[in-house]
């Protein structure tokens, strides 16, 4: 009976021990918090399609599935993330605007959005062709440039000799 009360009194003592290491190790002072992301600047700020943005802040998180970046609401394919650099390319049919980096899924998603705007600037196409009309060929040229920091679109000129 001895031996019972004995193993009952050291193992409720073992018990509690390991309930007060328990709840020291859940102390809420040294478990990490969750600090908000800031955005700081972005290079370049022009430019057209496939141009890779080096998105600079801090607290981004290093999940690359986490993070969205958006310009003039046009999805980005991000490329690679750190905690402090996104670097993301842009894609056809975006346009001048507002450049935003989203982190998480919404609703608890968090959106940061820079101070400045991204100019989107058409890249410059040049194409020469034949083409054939009765009795003999023609020769075609089309020139695309790149239009102003508007990026309000082409303009086309089409060379006829």
């Amino acid at each position: 009976m001895k031996t019972i009360n004995y193993l009952i009194s050291k193992c409720s003592i073992a018990a509690l021990f390991m309930i007060l290491i328990a709840f020291y190790a859940c102390n809420d002072e040294e478990q990490p918090q969750n600090l908000k992301a800031e955005v700081t600047d972005f290079s370049p700020v022009m430019g057209g399609r496939n141009t890779l943005l080096t998105l600079n802040g801090s607290n981004f998180g290093t999940d690359i599935n986490n993070v969205k970046v958006t310009i003039n609401g046009k999805e980005a394919l991000v490329k690679t993330v750190t905690n402090e650099v996104i670097t993301a390319e842009v894609q056809k049919g975006t346009s001048s605007g507002i450049v935003r980096v989203i982190l998480g899924e919404r609703p608890n998603a968090q959106i940061l959005i820079y101070d400045m705007n991204f100019t989107y600037v058409s890249n410059q196409v040049v194409s020469t062709y034949l083409g054939g009309e009765r009795g003999g060929w023609r020769f075609f040229s089309s020139y695309t440039f790149q239009t102003s920091l508007s990026g309000v679109g082409e303009k086309q000129c089409v060379v006829y000799c």
